[in-house]
């Protein structure tokens, strides 16, 4: 599957059924979460983890689309502000992904200051359709050119030359365009400096996204 157009070099308008197919939602919610069910009968792949233990966590570092309970997580980690203090690490440390942060309390100081590091926010009040409804919406945004740069940005930053920034790695991908729109792996290796294996996975990237 090819995800670049030819002419405009950014991901084609995908279908919902393939949205599906290729988001990973995470659940991040100190109890069980009656959202799983209900995303899953959309046909959504979701997952829950209670916290979160580290910022490389695998299922945090695999999933694309974050929901977030502002109350009760982050204690892992030692954020005072529990959920809002997890948010800021993970949009510092994983600009690409797309949050939707959550609440069952109707008002308080925090969920106001968060609307600026997430895309979305909601209360839960036991109503599924506006949180599918969210998830749709951040499916598309979270498969745009720019975000799944910077993703692979973070998850290959050990293997980048330390001076080149997530603005100049953009410049260099686009350059490795082939003209159907897939990605060559021989030139991410010389442009990007990085090796075949590493080349290749970020190739596997952009052509089939995680």
């Amino acid at each position: 599957m090819q995800i670049f157009s030819q002419h405009k070099r950014k991901f084609k308008k995908k279908q919902l059924p393939v949205l599906k197919d290729i988001a990973r939602v995470l659940i991040i919610d100190d109890k069980q979460s009656d959202l799983i069910k209900p995303l899953e009968r959309e046909g959504w792949k979701v997952s829950q983890v209670r916290d979160i233990d580290c910022i490389t966590n695998t299922s945090l570092r695999d999933s694309h689309i974050l929901c977030i309970d502002i109350l009760g997580v982050g204690k892992k980690m030692s954020f005072p502000n529990e959920g809002l203090g997890l948010v800021g690490a993970i949009r510092e440390e994983y600009p690409g992904k797309r949050i939707l942060l959550y609440s069952s309390v109707p008002s308080h100081d925090i969920f106001d200051k968060a609307i600026d590091l997430v895309d979305k926010r909601l209360l839960k009040n036991g109503q599924p359709y506006p949180f599918v409804s969210a998830i749709q919406d951040l499916a598309g945004l979270a498969f745009d050119w720019h975000s799944c740069v910077s993703d692979i940005y973070q998850r290959f930053r050990d293997e980048i030359p330390d001076e080149m920034t997530e603005i100049e790695f953009n410049k260099k991908l686009r350059k490795c365009l082939k003209p159907d729109g897939s990605i060559d792996a021989e030139k991410v290796a010389k442009k990007i400096i990085v090796g075949v294996t590493i080349a290749k996975s970020i190739q596997g990237i952009m052509s089939l996204i995680p």
